[in-house]
C-alpha cells in the first residue's frame, strides 16, 4: 500500500511552475481541490473537467502564485473560467454548456479555496520541500495544519468558509412547504400523499447532506496526495 500524506506531490506541481516549488505547489493543490469541487456543482467528474481544461492548452498560460494576496490566484482562475465558458468541447464531456450563473458560483468556490490553499501552504523554496516531506507522512489533517501551515488559524477559517460555500451550492432545490392540513376541504388521501411527499423530500436532504459529507471527505483525501 502506497502512503498517503497531505502535501501536493511534488511531481505533480513541478510542471505547472517549474522554476518556483512553493508556487508550483500551491498552484498544484488548488486545482486539485477546485477540480473535486467544481465537478460536486456542475454534476461531473474532476477528469471531465480537467480534460475541457486541458483541451484548450489552460495549464500553459498559468501565472505564478501570489502569495501574501487577496487573489493568490490570480488571472489563473479567468483563463479557466473562459475555457470552461467558451469551449466547444464542454458539451461532449460534461454533457452541456455551462451557464453563467453557474460560473459565478465556481468562481467563489475557487477564490476561497485560493485563500485557503495560500494560507496553508509554503512560501519559498525550502519551506516548501519541508511541507511536502511533512505532508506525506500525517495522516491527521488538523495535526498537519496547526504544525506545519502558514497561518494555522486562517486556515480552518478559509476551510470553514469552503464547507459553507459547497453546502449552499449542493444545497436541495425546490422543497415544499410544511405540511398543511385544510380541514374538511383536504380529504385523508390528500394528507397522505403530502406525507408521502414530505418523506421523499427528507430523504432527498438526507442524500444531499451526505453529499456535502462526502465533498469534505474527497477534498481531505486529495490533500492526502501520494509522494
Amino acid at each position: 500500500m502506497r502512503e498517503r500524506g497531505f502535501g501536493a506531490s511534488k511531481g505533480a506541481a513541478e510542471p505547472i511552475v517549474g522554476h518556483d516549488l512553493a508556487e508550483a505547489t500551491k498552484l498544484s493543490l488548488w486545482l486539485k481541490i477546485f477540480g473535486e469541487a467544481a465537478a460536486s456543482i456542475l454534476g461531473t467528474t474532476p477528469h471531465k473537467v480537467f480534460t475541457v481544461i486541458q483541451l484548450e492548452d489552460v495549464p500553459d498560460h498559468f501565472t505564478q502564485w501570489q502569495h501574501h494576496s487577496e487573489d493568490p490566484v490570480g488571472a489563473n482562475w479567468s483563463f479557466i473560467r473562459d475555457a470552461l465558458k467558451n469551449s466547444k468541447y464542454t458539451e461532449k464531456y460534461i454533457g452541456r454548456k455551462i451557464t453563467d450563473e453557474e460560473l459565478k458560483k465556481l468562481e467563489e468556490v475557487a477564490k476561497v479555496i485560493a485563500k485557503f490553499v495560500d494560507a496553508w501552504g509554503p512560501d519559498n523554496i525550502n519551506h516548501a520541500q519541508i511541507w511536502l516531506e511533512r505532508g506525506s507522512n500525517m495522516d491527521d489533517l488538523e495535526e498537519f495544519i496547526k504544525k506545519y501551515a502558514k497561518d494555522p488559524e486562517k486556515t480552518f477559517q478559509y476551510l470553514e468558509e469552503l464547507r459553507q460555500v459547497m453546502h449552499k451550492y449542493i444545497k436541495p432545490k425546490g422543497l415544499r412547504s410544511p405540511l398543511r392540513v385544510e380541514g374538511a376541504s383536504g380529504s385523508w388521501d390528500d394528507i397522505l400523499a403530502e406525507m408521502r411527499e414530505l418523506k421523499r423530500e427528507q430523504a432527498e436532504l438526507r442524500r444531499e447532506i451526505e453529499e456535502v459529507k462526502r465533498l469534505l471527505e474527497d477534498i481531505v483525501s486529495l490533500l492526502k496526495s501520494p509522494r
